[in-house]
């Protein structure tokens, strides 16, 4: 069996298996991939993370934003913060490189944004929503605050009334939507790295 260890650590000098002496390997890392290539738009993208019950999506939103290089992010409603521990085994310290602040209720922020000319994109699988790729074709260079919802009953629908956009992700196979924090990472990642020319 194989598997990574930090040796600095004295629990990680034995197998997790059947208790006996780990050997250690040398090992090469690898260069991290080059993105000076990549188009980021919008230049301003914020995020808005309403009711979303799992410490654990939360902590994956808060690394994949901090990768995206978003600006914040808005936890709203239920939603766990980084003050609760647990939340940064996922965010890797991400929690403590990206602002965030808490709010009761989402629709303020909503408001908010909108006063400062934010386009609100809720990220939803509805009746009316349409492909983020076509969203991301009529964002172009506008600020963005993304909306997810919570993991079962999704995007509010106070929100939803209030949004320039409702999108979502296309989905191939037989379940009806991703995990939110996979959904996120996927709308995030389109909106700010990908150019709008490319989408069919």
């Amino acid at each position: 069996m194989r598997f990574p260890a930090d040796f600095t650590k004295k629990a990680d000098e034995f197998c997790p298996l059947c208790g006996k002496l780990l050997d250690a390997l040398e090992f090469q890392t690898y260069a991290a991939f080059p993105t000076n290539n990549c188009t980021l738009l919008p230049a301003r993208v914020e995020c808005l993370v309403d009711n979303v019950r799992s410490i654990y999506n939360v902590g994956s939103i808060f690394r994949t934003s901090d990768g995206l290089g978003l600006q914040h992010i808005y936890l709203c409603g239920i939603t766990p913060t980084p003050d609760n521990r647990k939340l940064a085994k996922t965010a890797l310290g991400a929690e403590q490189s990206i602002g965030w602040t808490y709010h009761r209720n989402s629709l303020d922020v909503i408001s908010q944004a909108k006063k400062e000319g934010k386009i609100i994109l809720a990220l939803e699988s509805t009746s009316q929503s349409e492909s983020i790729f076509a969203a991301i074709k009529e964002i172009q260079n506008n600020p963005v605050l993304l909306v997810v919802g919570n993991e079962v009953h999704g995007v509010d629908p106070g929100i939803l009334s209030q949004s320039d956009k409702i999108s979502h992700i296309p989905m191939l196979g037989k379940k009806e939507s991703f995990n939110v924090a996979t959904a996120f990472g996927i709308a995030a990642f389109l909106i700010r790295f990908a150019e709008t020319d490319s989408f069919p």
